[in-house]
């Protein structure tokens, strides 16, 4: 896997900014701490739509994000693809498996910047939340960076802001973290964005 189109990203966001902020109008409930957008810190959220990566990268910008994204996303629309590139998406190599996709994710964090994970695995519009793969936790795990939470609330409307809450992060080097494992900690990670859930009153 290789990271892609960096330059491309810097310019999207800033010429794009004019374009694409009237239509996230965005509200954020909460707040991330500057200091941890120097990273390397995982971003995790649920998934309700395609602006979830959008807005997350105006929520931390200037700082880098990197996701991972399924290869259908890619090769069918070509505005898809630029649109996916330019907000920091790469995609998983033919032949790559989850650990590999794990070690990439740990790189990007060892290397001082910000990865984004949706551990549902898709994006569930009906405003639910699906149980969390592992992934996350064992990037967090493996890495030792900290996990920040946030809870995207389902649009109903395309005229809709994107709403966001922003959780206390949980760090994985904290012995009764380390403790819980991938499971346990999975687990909490659900839990964190379910509290967030019940917090934004859905």
């Amino acid at each position: 896997m290789k990271r892609r189109f960096m330059a491309f990203r810097m310019f999207a966001m800033v010429t794009g900014s004019p374009f694409v902020l009237p239509v996230l109008r965005l509200e954020v409930h909460g707040r991330i701490d500057p200091a941890r957008k120097k990273g390397p810190l995982i971003v995790v959220s649920n998934h309700v739509g395609v602006l979830d990566v959008v807005a997350i990268n105006f929520l931390v910008f200037p700082a880098r994000i990197s996701y991972l994204g399924s290869p259908r996303l890619f090769g069918k629309n070509p505005i898809q693809s630029v649109f996916l590139y330019a907000f920091g998406t790469h995609v998983l190599g033919e032949g790559e498996s989850g650990q590999d996709a794990v070690d990439f994710a740990v790189s990007i964090l060892r290397e001082g910047e910000m990865y984004g994970i949706m551990p549902e695995g898709r994006i569930e519009d009906t405003g639910a939340l699906l149980p969390f793969k592992t992934g996350a936790a064992r990037i967090a795990l493996g890495s030792g960076a900290l996990v920040q939470p946030l809870y995207f609330r389902k649009r109903r409307r395309l005229a809709e802001r994107v709403r966001v809450w922003v959780g206390e992060p949980i760090d994985p080097k904290d012995p009764a973290v380390a403790r819980l494992g991938v499971r346990g900690l999975t687990d909490a990670l659900y839990d964190a964005i379910a509290a967030l859930k019940a917090a934004a009153g859905d």
